[in-house]
């Protein structure tokens, strides 16, 4: 123990040098790209596992009926030939039809319709001096639509047969002074 002692007390020089151990360089740039390849693999894996698993589509009436076009008129004329049997039909029916008086907002007045809530797009519509007939046609018609769609509302097909006939009046402008349904 006092050979050790002294031996500590001396310095022990170590006969053998240390070997460095050289790591060979790699070049930064395909380090870099190496990360960035795993990064962009990992965001894309993870991506795929948040997604909705896939549903199959409803039937889209306005491509799957020949002779339709995708004009506002074409897709309300597939709509009125489009089956209305089931509540989801109905529901169906009633998210195009929604989607159409829209387009149709947006077309006719400049108002951004799929961007705004129907509260907003009917004030953007008052506040343009759209019509009084207009507004109570676009003010029944979305709010129709709203009601089956977020509240669950269940509605005959007799009542989206008079809101079909009331779109297709308000496409051509509502010339004929009738009494809304």
């Amino acid at each position: 123990m006092k050979a050790v002692l002294a031996a500590s007390r001396e310095g022990l020089d170590d006969l053998r040098p240390l070997k460095s151990y050289e790591i060979p360089e790699v070049p930064w740039a395909l380090l870099s790209g190496v990360v960035l390849v795993l990064v962009v693999v990992a965001g894309l894996w993870l991506r795929k596992l948040r997604r909705r698993p896939a549903v199959a589509n409803p039937v889209v009436w306005t491509q799957s009926m020949p002779g339709t076009s995708r004009t506002l008129r074409g897709r309300l004329e597939a709509l009125q030939h489009a089956p209305r049997q089931t509540q989801a039909q109905v529901l169906q029916v009633c998210e195009q039809l929604g989607d159409i008086v829209r387009d149709l907002a947006r077309q006719r007045h400049g108002v951004p319709g799929r961007r705004l809530t129907t509260s907003e797009l009917l004030e953007r519509l008052e506040n343009q001096s759209v019509p009084g007939d207009e507004q109570r046609a676009y003010r029944i018609l979305l709010e129709t639509c709203d009601r089956v769609k977020f509240s669950g509302e269940r509605i005959s097909a007799d009542v989206v047969a008079s809101r079909l006939t009331l779109a297709s009046r308000l496409l051509d402008g509502l010339d004929r002074p009738e009494e809304f349904a």
